[in-house]
């Protein structure tokens, strides 16, 4: 680490540098006190560092909030009607109808743009939008039935279309929002099917960000998928409680007094094994 700093910080003095970090929320530790560290001395050289934040984000490493605390906050606005359009022209290139959809989309995600990936992937997945033979066709009409809603229905939908497997261990993930797993216990919360169906399980959760990476352990992506995730549970509750139950199995495992093991077995329905833990 301290190399790593050394050769920044000479980078730094030979010229003004900067460093661009997207989610800075989900850094790890020892990266985390890398950067600390180089902000620390930045007054001897030009640095600049951009840091992207989700508000109310789960922070993965103490030091990074720390060093946030020291920073300049620039709220980041919502995309215009034009910004929308060429934000939509950089990931389909300048292809008819494209105007077309940066209204329509525009209309339903109010210029937010997480949400509009988040609709033109719904678009894709429909089937609305296709690529074929190096370019992509988008629609020359958006019909009501391709657009969603809502960017809560986009996700819905989204979580509909999960594998068996996936959906299972994204529920799971969800009822343990932020703490993480290794991917022994992953294979035990999506239900203990094939090592081969527990990796292609997590890589669709990861391709949709429901499921991130952080130190080697899975812990649950962006907090605006709970919601499509935790609704499916309130009509089944016996698989809600099967999951408590996974997840409580998990953390007796790592220790007998672990109080999140009552937490979920108290979930479970099963307050007397949640007492003895307690």
């Amino acid at each position: 680490q301290r190399a790593l700093q050394q050769w920044l910080s000479s980078l730094c003095r030979a010229r003004p540098f900067v460093v661009a970090i997207d989610d800075f929320h989900r850094i790890d530790e020892p990266s985390a006190a890398l950067f600390a560290l180089i902000e620390s001395e930045s007054s001897r050289y030009e640095l600049c560092l951009l840091l992207t934040v989700e508000a109310d984000a789960t922070w993965t490493a103490e030091s990074a909030r720390r060093l946030l605390l020291q920073t300049t906050r620039i709220p980041v606005e919502n995309l215009s009607l034009d910004d929308t359009e060429k934000l939509l022209r950089g990931l389909f290139g300048a292809v008819p109808n494209l105007s077309l959809l940066a209204h329509g989309l525009f209309a339903l995600c109010e210029g937010n743009p997480r949400a509009l990936m988040s609709l033109a992937q719904h678009l894709i997945d429909r089937g609305a939008i296709s690529y074929r033979a190096g370019a992509w066709t988008l629609p020359a009409r958006l019909d009501a039935a391709e657009l969603p809603a809502s960017l809560g229905q986009a996700l819905a939908a989204r979580v509909a279309s999960l594998s068996a497997p996936a959906f299972e261990l994204a529920c799971a993930l969800a009822l343990a929002s932020g703490q993480g797993f290794t991917f022994a216990e992953v294979g035990e919360l999506a239900g203990n099917p094939e090592p081969a169906a527990v990796v292609a399980a997590l890589d669709e959760l990861l391709s949709a960000e429901i499921a991130r990476q952080s130190n080697e352990l899975v812990i649950f992506g962006r907090p605006s998928w709970a919601s499509p995730i935790l609704a499916t549970l309130t009509r089944e509750r016996e698989r809600e409680r099967a999951l408590h139950r996974r997840l409580a199995s998990v953390y007796e495992r790592r220790s007998e007094k672990d109080f999140r093991a009552a937490r979920h077995l108290f979930c479970a329905a099963e307050p007397g094994r949640a007492l003895d833990i307690l």
